[in-house]
């Protein structure tokens, strides 16, 4: 969200307030004496700005509030979660790709697999909330497979410079090998 917001409080009471504070969350940001109407411009509106405002009237005879919701969407940041896989048949290679923005409604786009060198090895599909699975290997010496930088590509529909974002992990892949002694 681009722009300038402003937050304003409108005191409706008598008699007239005596204090009217305005919070961001449980942080205070101002507080004004004997004044109805107060007003929190937010320069330039970011995802840090996301809270709740309350604002706070008081006079002799009591105190009322209001608390209003300032959502703010933006893209996600796409993080991902994983360990460095070591070869054994029964175990389920996973990773997860982790996002947060809002709106938290994602979209998960194809996993790309890249060598070390930064060349393309291979698509992978994810499932719908975003753990990639990676494909059986059978045998030890087909390990190397797996090593290499995984991309996970999410959308939750608000753009930037592009519509999907990006994580990026380097995942090592190292194998067991059982010597046999004759």
């Amino acid at each position: 969200m681009k722009g300038a917001k402003t937050i304003c409080c409108y005191v409706e009471s008598n008699p007239e307030p005596t204090s009217t504070r305005l919070l961001n969350g449980s942080q205070e940001i101002f507080v004004e004496q004997y004044v109805k109407d107060i007003c929190y411009p937010i320069e330039r509106v970011s995802r840090y700005d996301r809270e709740n405002y309350t604002c706070i009237s008081e006079n002799e005879i009591g105190s009322g509030f209001a608390t209003m919701i300032l959502k703010v969407k933006y893209p996600p940041d796409v993080h991902l979660n994983y360990k460095n896989f070591t070869f054994n048949n029964d175990e389920m290679r996973t990773m997860q790709c982790k996002a947060e923005g809002f709106p938290s409604s994602y979209t998960y786009g194809v996993r790309e697999h890249r060598s070390e060198f930064n060349e393309h090895i291979r698509y992978l599909n994810s499932t719908n909330n975003g753990t990639l699975i990676l494909p059986k290997i059978y045998a030890a010496v087909d390990k190397y497979q797996d090593s290499g930088y995984y991309i996970c590509m999410v959308t939750n529909g608000v753009q930037n410079m592009k519509h999907f974002q990006q994580g990026t992990s380097y995942v090592v892949s190292q194998g067991i090998y059982n010597k046999s002694t004759d």
